[in-house]
């Protein structure tokens, strides 16, 4: 499970609910649904949301 500090994902602005799993980016910590963020890492190799390196 990721950080869950921020309340919504930066994909898709959806609230984090109480049981989902989360992927943390390994550079930057940040936390996103898994299926979010891995539809925008097929296309962009940066955290959706600071757009540092992953």
């Amino acid at each position: 499970k990721g950080n869950k500090d921020g309340l919504e994902c930066a994909v898709c602005l959806c609230k984090y609910e109480e049981r989902e799993i989360l992927r943390l980016l390994p550079k930057c910590k940040h936390a996103f649904h898994v299926d979010c963020v891995d539809t925008w890492l097929g296309s962009h190799s940066t955290c959706p949301l600071c757009r540092s390196h992953v």
